[in-house]
């Protein structure tokens, strides 16, 4: 079964410029986590825009965003570096809503975002995301394993460290991409 998620914009200008800064300074995913195969996913090279859908979901977004398809089988840290990228390219560039940047799952569902700031309870269970003030959050192993029992993060030892290894990576990659995206935001 096919997902997918995407970070809308307000214009095809501003969306092109978000694929053309991803496409001179993303990086893929075996680049940021060594230990996947080079064919795994190319993070960094956004596999979709919305005029890119398949027919199933073109109708589902008719306003340009960037996103990326993703299945079940392709492993957690696919779907956790498409996740932090949309959420990361909506605060950096995207779309508001309310206020605020968003993302949207499959189509259908806008998840607002919280960049730098806490959302109510009521705004979780709507299904609002905490960030920091860059759109970084753990990724999705790196919280579960902080919600384990000590002794079973124990006895997952190696696993353990990959995941947090992981996790460090996406933070490094994202705050590298804020760096870059900022100074040329500036220049």
């Amino acid at each position: 079964m096919g997902y997918h998620i995407m970070a809308p914009f307000e214009t095809e200008v501003e969306q092109t410029q978000m694929m053309t800064f991803l496409q001179q300074n993303g990086r893929s995913l075996s680049t940021i986590l060594p230990h996947l195969p080079e064919d795994v996913f190319s993070a960094g090279k956004p596999g979709f825009r919305s005029g890119d859908l398949d027919q199933n979901h073109k109708e589902d977004v008719a306003i340009p965003a960037i996103g990326f398809e993703y299945g079940t089988g392709d492993g957690d840290e696919v779907r956790d570096y498409s996740f932090l990228l949309c959420y990361w390219m909506a605060v950096q560039a995207g779309k508001r809503m309310d206020g605020r940047p968003f993302v949207i799952y499959d189509g259908c569902e806008n998840w607002p975002l919280f960049a730098g700031e806490t959302p109510t309870e009521t705004q979780r269970k709507a299904g609002a995301i905490e960030l920091n003030d860059f759109g970084y959050k753990k990724t999705i192993q790196a919280t579960k394993m902080e919600r384990m029992p000590a002794a079973k993060q124990i006895a997952l030892g190696e696993m353990k460290k990959q995941i947090e290894e992981t996790d460090r990576a996406f933070y490094a990659e994202l705050l590298r991409l804020t760096q870059l995206w900022r100074s040329e935001s500036t220049s």
